[in-house]
Formats: structure tokens, C-alpha cells, sequence
């Protein structure tokens, strides 16, 4: 396993080994004022930055399937799973113990129409086939570009003509463990030598530093 592949599954398994609060704490630090509800409280404000642009790609479609690459415990797949009845959501995470938290709470929460499944942390399994949607949020900026760009090119090939991805990166020039800022020229070209159309760039969304990308593959 790559070195830093085996620090990244350190990082996320061994606090959601302690339990469902310690792995909440490194997946999502409290928004200033959130008060002591600070998990719920910061799942509307990434949904509103995911959901409607996903939704032009979904329209029309019976029974679509969503990726949700780097899906922790399951924080945003189930209430997306929630309001998709009729598709599917797949979670993909490096963690076996985030996943095993996400799929105890999708039984608790009745979802059935969310899988969670795992990743050696730089592929995406050939399990998981043509995809409609796809979104990724605080997964890029914890490893380096490399390993990220190389998973936007793996979603670019998954996706169906038409297909969307929403992902959130962060901006700058840090690039140490955890911590790994691009420049948004960097994440163009990345798209581009994907094959995929960048839609929209939003920046300072949640934080100043994110920056959104909502790309399309061309129909």
C-alpha cells in the first residue's frame, strides 16, 4: 500500500473505530455559531451546494444511481438516498470503519436504496458501472492533486452523456498531509484532459478557501 494511502485510511479509520462522535469530529469541524447541534446544523448548507446542481442531470431519469465519492459515515448519501427513493446512491470510502457506521445508520434510518462499498483510497472499483450524478465533498483536500485528478478522470468515464459531478476542492498553495490546496487552473485542466465541461465554479461557499466545480460530460 502507498505510504501516504496508509496514513490517509490511519486518519479516518482509527477515529470512527472510537465511535459514531469521534469519527463526526474529523469528518467536520463546527461552523462558527452551530452550537452544540453542530452535525446537523452544517448538513443543509452542503446540500444546498450539491443537490441543485446534480438535479438537471437526474431530470426525467426512473432510476438513477449517484456516486458519493469519499462518503465517510454517510452524512450526505442518506438524505440524498432519502430524496431519490426510486435511484440509487453508492457511498465509496477508504474507511471500513466510517462504512460500517454509514450502513448501520441507513438500516436505523430505513434506507435501503444506499450501498456502501470500499476503496483502496486512489481507484474506484470496477464493481460500480455507468453513473448519472456524482459529488464529492472534503475528500479532495486530503490528498495530493495527483491522486485526486486521476479520480476525476475515473468519474469522467463512469458518467453517462449528460452526466454531472459537483466536487469542492481547496484553494491555495498548501500541500502538506491532509491539507492539499490547488489552483482552480489546475482543476480545469484536470477536467478538460478528462473529457469534461466545466458547468459552474462557485467560490467561497461554506468557507473562502472551497471552491465548488459542477462538470458535465458532453452528450
Amino acid at each position: 500500500m502507498d505510504l501516504n494511502v496508509k496514513h490517509e485510511l490511519e486518519a479516518w479509520d482509527g477515529p470512527a473505530q472510537r465511535g459514531v462522535e469521534a469519527a463526526r469530529r474529523a469528518i467536520w469541524e463546527p461552523l462558527p455559531d452551530a452550537g452544540s447541534d453542530y452535525w446537523r446544523s452544517g448538513i443543509e448548507p452542503c446540500l444546498a451546494q450539491i443537490v441543485p446542481h446534480l438535479e438537471p442531470a437526474l431530470l426525467g431519469v426512473e432510476n438513477p444511481t449517484i456516486l458519493d465519492l469519499g462518503c465517510g459515515i454517510g452524512r450526505l448519501s442518506l438524505p440524498i438516498a432519502s430524496m431519490y427513493p426510486h435511484g440509487k446512491v453508492i457511498g465509496l470510502d477508504i474507511s471500513p470503519s466510517m462504512l460500517s457506521i454509514a450502513s448501520e445508520a441507513a438500516v436505523s434510518a430505513g434506507v435501503a436504496n444506499v450501498d456502501y462499498v470500499l476503496c483502496n483510497g486512489r481507484d474506484i472499483p470496477s464493481s460500480i458501472n455507468k453513473l448519472h450524478a456524482a459529488f464529492s465533498m472534503i475528500t479532495f483536500q486530503h490528498m495530493p492533486w495527483a491522486a485526486a485528478a486521476e479520480y476525476v478522470r475515473q468519474v469522467a468515464n463512469l458518467l453517462l452523456p449528460g452526466g454531472v459531478f459537483r466536487f469542492q476542492v481547496s484553494i491555495g498553495t498548501e500541500d502538506v498531509f491532509l491539507s492539499h490546496q490547488i489552483l482552480e487552473e489546475a482543476v480545469a485542466v484536470a477536467c478538460d484532459v478528462a473529457g469534461l465541461e466545466v458547468v459552474a465554479v462557485d467560490r467561497g461557499a461554506i468557507y473562502s478557501v472551497w471552491s465548488w466545480f459542477t462538470v458535465r460530460r458532453p452528450k
